[in-house]
């Protein structure tokens, strides 16, 4: 009976050890699930951006080579309203764009525009895009200068 009874607390102690370890990797696998479902609806969110990224990259792209090639003289509100005519034009011939759009968000990248202004780049619009326009010219870019 005594060696019964040992055995069946031996046996009822490895069982308490399984359970335990069962419940440790229940909960772990428990949280991977729930980060995957997570993950899986940032992926979701990601994919959605990206279509319609796809699906305005033509305008876009045309307004940005509009906007590096012919804007750098002048001021602006000038370069403000011949963005807006261009995509009243794109509009009319069934062109897809970013509503949104701005040279800074489609040809500008966050950190080299951070760098440039701890180096002293003014940080109104007008310098950053001349600095754009700047570093997207293949030839020498003709841009006003917002200090004078």
């Amino acid at each position: 009976m005594q060696n019964n009874y040992k055995n069946s607390l031996q046996i009822l102690e490895d069982l308490n050890t399984q359970k335990d370890t069962t419940e440790l990797q229940l909960g772990r696998a428990e949280k991977l699930v729930n980060g995957l479902h997570d993950e899986s609806i940032r992926w979701g969110v990601a994919i959605e951006d990206l279509e319609k990224q796809l699906k305005n990259l033509t305008g876009n792209m045309l307004l940005s080579a509009g906007y590096i090639s012919y804007v750098g003289t002048f001021t602006q509100s000038f370069r403000n309203n011949l963005l807006k005519s261009w995509m009243v034009q794109l509009n009319e011939k069934g062109i897809d764009f970013s509503s949104d759009f701005s040279v800074e968000s489609q040809l500008g990248e966050p950190v080299v525009i951070r760098d440039w202004l701890i180096k002293g780049l003014p940080a109104d619009s007008l310098s950053v895009s001349n600095g754009i326009i700047a570093t997207s010219s293949k030839r020498w870019p003709l841009i006003i200068d917002p200090q004078s």
